[in-house]
């Protein structure tokens, strides 16, 4: 019994036992990856809209006016912010949706009277595109709702609310 050795069926049995140990262990590194992986694009795409509404937020809390939709006649939901304080030209900015009727995929902020513009998506690890952006305005409060999305790549999307008032 001592030299024998293995038989055939216990080498199988155990071959066996070891491919679902391996199989177990690597769907498990899988799946943790996978977590990761989601865990990191909604913590990015929560910096990223954090930051666009901290770009915001200094401009509308300094701000003398609101005005929606007056700024960029492609997007009702633009905000209009006019800053008395600064010149030229007052130093309006004006925050809105890209595209033809504010259906674009960025955001955008306009300065000086439209000539200079800023994607405030720009810059980012990630391609994000906006996919929406909605204001309303109760002079001198602002709720403003936009959602982010970093579609096709990993297939997040998360919205950001938040609601300013102007202090001047």
């Amino acid at each position: 019994m001592g030299n024998r050795g293995f038989t055939l069926v216990e080498l199988l049995v155990s071959l066996l036992a070891a491919t679902v140990v391996l199989a177990g262990i690597s769907s498990l590194y899988v799946f943790s990856q996978r977590v990761a992986s989601e865990s990191e694009s909604q913590t990015f795409l929560q910096r990223q809209g954090t930051l666009v509404m901290d770009e915001m937020r200094q401009r509308i809390l300094s701000a003398s006016a609101l005005t929606r939709g007056a700024c960029k006649a492609t997007d009702p939901n633009s905000i209009g912010v006019t800053n008395t304080s600064f010149t030229p030209n007052n130093c309006p900015y004006c925050f809105y949706r890209s595209g033809p009727t504010g259906v674009g995929t960025q955001l955008m902020m306009d300065t000086k009277g439209g000539t200079s513009t800023w994607n405030l998506l720009s810059g980012t690890a990630t391609t994000l595109t906006a996919t929406g952006f909605t204001t309303i305005l109760n002079d001198p409060r602002v709720t403003i709702t936009f959602q982010l999305s970093d579609q096709p790549i990993r297939g997040n999307s998360m919205t950001f609310t938040t609601d300013l008032t102007r202090r001047n």
